[in-house]
């Protein structure tokens, strides 16, 4: 589906916190109305923290940091504070399923938070090339079953986790989500967050948040135009390259990268 425009997700923040509807933000809200569900309760669930009031405290953050602000309930957070976010949405890719599940179980929690909020994608097995895998896929079936998972993407459907949400609209521009896995970071390319929370996802799961430490944001300054034939990716494996050696002097150990 079409990505919704930047303006799009400016004005659908309006409709939570208030504001008059001029005719052109009416005809703007039924646009809203026809995407995914899951990405229309992104925009529904802005909260009315952000208000005309609040300019001065916005102007001074990072985007990581509006975002999380946002997330939090929050009028303005800096680099280190500790907050509890609420994300859009949370992740979980096949591999962790099972490891999941049996935590869960473990401690009598039988359901998850919100299961029009949780993704579970099979982006690893996508093929059963063995017994273990086709056990792997019958057991995660039964757990999305068993947690009336409302977006499930089986084996062959959706995609690649850290790609086809975007391409559906499940992560627009300022979308916060959890995720097991680090690749959820891809979401940084349109101005949203992925948080990686490992083996506890399954705690954000049964609760809807985790605790996270506001990161630090780094400024990087790109001049010039690529070459034909070199791509974005060509250019972010380049930069790892040269903080990895040394060349580019960044420690970019947990901090965002604009």
């Amino acid at each position: 589906m079409r990505t919704p425009s930047p303006w799009i997700t400016m004005n659908a923040q309006k409709y939570s916190t208030g504001f008059a509807l001029p005719s052109e933000d009416i005809d703007n809200r039924r646009k809203v109305s026809a995407l995914p569900p899951l990405c229309r309760r992104c925009f529904q669930r802005r909260p009315a923290t952000t208000t005309r009031h609040d300019t001065d405290a916005i102007m001074g953050m990072t985007a990581a940091e509006k975002i999380l602000a946002r997330a939090s309930s929050l009028p303005a957070v800096k680099a280190g504070d500790i907050v509890y976010p609420r994300p859009d949405f949370v992740m979980i890719h096949d591999g962790v399923v099972r490891g999941a599940k049996e935590e869960l179980d473990a401690l009598g929690i039988d359901r998850v938070f919100d299961p029009e909020r949780v993704l579970m994608v099979s982006d690893h097995d996508v093929v059963y090339v063995n017994d273990r895998a086709a056990a792997r896929g019958a057991y995660n079936r039964k757990a999305a079953e068993a947690w009336d998972i409302k977006h499930f993407y089986d084996a062959g459907q959706g995609g690649h986790g850290h790609i086809f949400p975007t391409e559906r609209g499940w992560v627009l521009p300022g979308t916060l989500y959890f995720d097991n896995d680090r690749h959820c970071t891809n979401a940084g390319a349109i101005g949203a967050v992925g948080f990686r929370v490992g083996l506890e996802i399954a705690r954000v799961l049964a609760t809807g948040t985790n605790w996270i430490m506001v990161p630090k944001t780094l400024k990087l300054t790109l001049r010039g135009r690529l070459a034909p034939g070199v791509h974005p990716r060509d250019l972010g494996v380049h930069i790892g390259a040269l903080v990895r050696t040394g060349r580019l002097p960044f420690d970019l150990d947990y901090r965002v990268l604009e």
